[in-house]
């Protein structure tokens, strides 16, 4: 509640700055309606309907405010005003048809048509098509919509029931026959809800197998890792009892010998250089005579 008296403050604030501004008007009414505030929320609407007239969204909005607050008219009126701008709407068709069926049943049939063209694979629409004509009196129309809706869908147990029971009000032999149907679908049906319960049930036991399994695989992988980890994190035990003999020098003779399968290396030849080098080396005093002043005193 605190989060949308912010908002709503911040939303006043922004009004003020925007004038007549349809989008933020219509978010301080949409405040208000989730404020429990239907009388605000109607007046913002109103005030936003000047601004956009031709939207139907609004219009909806406003004939659920109003029915609501049991104001039958003014919603009707809205709602109305919504179908024609847009007619393949469902929920306000849906609320017309309600409006009249009770009252008056033949106007609500054209709404019921309506939704039936805007969702034709629907039995729901078709069985109301049926319901208004019976509820107006009219038993031959609605018997005849209700043999149409059982050719669609000949597996509907409601339709079944509402056959059986007009043809037993106007005495129809048909009534058997139709009953004769009705317990066949009723057992068709219950068979397929144990068949679905069931299988719901095998996949949901099957589902704990799998996981249990798995998490017993799981379990297994895990421990042999334990094992094989712990076992490559051993460490190796050294005996330090005899450690100097462990450590002893080896007095065991090594042959240093080395023998090149490919036979001796060949000398290399001394070069010029070296030749001088060693002649220098060898004659550097040879010819020289050592005067008196190198001899010792």
């Amino acid at each position: 509640m605190g989060l949308l008296e912010e908002a709503l403050e911040t939303f006043f604030k922004l009004n003020k700055i925007l004038r007549n501004n349809a989008q933020v008007q219509y978010q301080i009414a949409d405040i208000f309606e989730k404020s429990n505030d239907p009388g605000q929320a109607v007046e913002w609407f109103s005030q936003v309907l000047t601004l956009v007239p031709q939207d139907p969204g609004l219009l909806q909005r406003l004939g659920e405010l109003f029915d609501r607050q049991d104001d039958p008219t003014q919603a009707y009126q809205y709602h109305f005003d919504s179908y024609r701008l847009f007619p393949s709407n469902i929920e306000v068709i849906e609320w017309l048809g309600g409006h009249f069926v009770s009252k008056m049943p033949e106007k609500a049939i054209s709404f019921f048509e309506r939704a039936a063209l805007v969702q034709p694979q629907q039995v729901k629409w078709p069985l109301l098509i049926a319901g208004s004509y019976r509820r107006g009196g009219n038993y031959p129309r609605a018997l005849e919509e209700y043999k149409k809706v059982h050719q669609r869908f000949p597996d509907n147990t409601e339709c079944l029931k509402f056959l059986v029971k007009i043809c037993t009000d106007l005495g129809m032999k048909e009534a058997q026959e139709y009953a004769n149907l009705l317990k066949k679908a009723e057992r068709s049906k219950e068979a397929r809800d144990q068949r679905t319960t069931s299988g719901s049930r095998r996949v949901g036991s099957g589902q704990s197998r799998n996981g249990s399994a798995t998490s017993e695989a799981s379990s297994r992988d895990s421990s042999a890792r334990h094992r094989d980890a712990g076992s490559a994190r051993k460490p190796v035990r050294v005996n330090l009892d005899n450690s100097e003999d462990a450590f002893k020098e080896s007095n065991q003779d090594i042959d240093s010998s080395y023998h090149d399968p490919l036979g001796p290396q060949m000398e290399r030849p001394k070069t010029a250089a070296n030749k001088r080098k060693d002649q220098m080396a060898g004659d550097e005093f040879g010819d020289e005579e050592l005067g008196d002043e190198l001899l010792p005193e």
